[in-house]
Parts: structure tokens; C-alpha cells; sequence
């Protein structure tokens, strides 16, 4: 079976990074309200990017596996014009958030290919962010008690099954 693993561009490891927790995360949305890419940032103001990034797995299927890379500065919060329109909203994290996320990966299984498609953040009262592949391409998903955008996922939350992130 062909797995298609998170693509990653950070040094050491993912389920660290997520147990120091987040104060904010910001949304990077093009103008027809999609997202394009979700920052979470570190108290320190560091933090990591997440994208989605499209793979073929056989004829007309595709799927979209989460991309995590490094972030050491603010993001601009308006630019382009019109469809090409990009804007950046940011959102203080409720204090639960800042410190030991648990982290388990959404996992896909389709097609003979097993796809490394989400994240679940979880804290200590048992709420999550979930952020996942989007029904549109290379758009990320976001669900979570404190944002009020539609969720879309690429697929049903109950077709993916978590793993541990360690």
C-alpha cells in the first residue's frame, strides 16, 4: 500500500511543536473565502505554516495531504485585487490553547493509498482545531469553538481514522 506522509520542512518533531501550544492563528483566505493557509503562532512568535498540497492516486482521484513548514514572522494582511485577493485575519487562541496540545493525525484511506490528510489539536478540556484537506484544491478545512467559517472537508470526518502524532 502507497502512503503519502505530511510533507514537513521543519527540524525536529511535529508532536513538540504542538505541545508548546498556540496564543494565535492566523487565515490566510483568497476572495472567494477559501483558505489557503492557517498559521499558528507560539508565544515567542514563532510558529508553523499549514497548507494543503494536491496528489493524483489513480484516474481523476485526487486527494490532499497537509503541508507544515516554519514561520518566524507576521504574515501582511491584505494583498492582490479581486479574485487573486488574498486576506489575513488573525485570532487570539482561548488560553486552553497556549500550552500540552495533543496531537493525532486524520488519516485517509482510499484507493490502496493511505494519506496523511489532517490534524487534530486537542487540549486539556477535550477541544479541538481540526484542520484538514479542503473539498476545494490545495484549500485547508477549518473547524474549530472559536471560528465560525463553514467546515468542508475533503471527506466525511468519519472516513478518516487518527493516529497519534509522537
Amino acid at each position: 500500500m502507497k502512503t503519502i506522509p505530511y510533507a514537513m520542512s521543519i527540524s525536529g518533531c511535529l508532536s513538540d511543536e504542538f505541545a508548546r501550544g498556540f496564543k494565535s492563528m492566523s487565515i490566510e483566505k483568497l476572495a472567494q473565502n477559501l483558505i489557503a493557509a492557517v498559521y499558528l503562532w507560539h508565544a515567542d512568535g514563532t510558529g508553523l505554516k499549514v497548507q494543503s498540497e494536491l496528489h493524483d492516486i489513480v484516474d481523476w482521484i485526487e486527494v490532499g495531504a497537509l503541508k507544515f513548514s516554519r514561520v518566524t514572522g507576521p504574515v501582511s494582511g491584505v494583498s492582490g485585487i479581486g479574485v487573486c485577493e488574498t486576506v489575513v485575519s488573525e485570532i487570539n487562541l482561548p488560553e486552553e490553547f497556549c500550552t500540552g496540545l495533543k496531537a493525532s493525525k486524520l488519516v485517509l484511506c482510499t484507493h490502496g493509498v493511505i494519506i496523511e490528510s489532517g490534524v487534530v489539536l486537542e487540549n486539556g478540556n477535550r477541544n479541538t482545531i481540526i484542520l484538514v484537506a479542503c473539498a476545494d484544491p490545495y484549500m485547508i478545512a477549518v473547524q474549530a469553538p472559536f471560528y465560525t467559517g463553514t467546515f468542508d472537508p475533503e471527506y466525511n470526518l468519519s472516513e478518516y481514522y487518527r493516529k497519534p502524532i509522537s
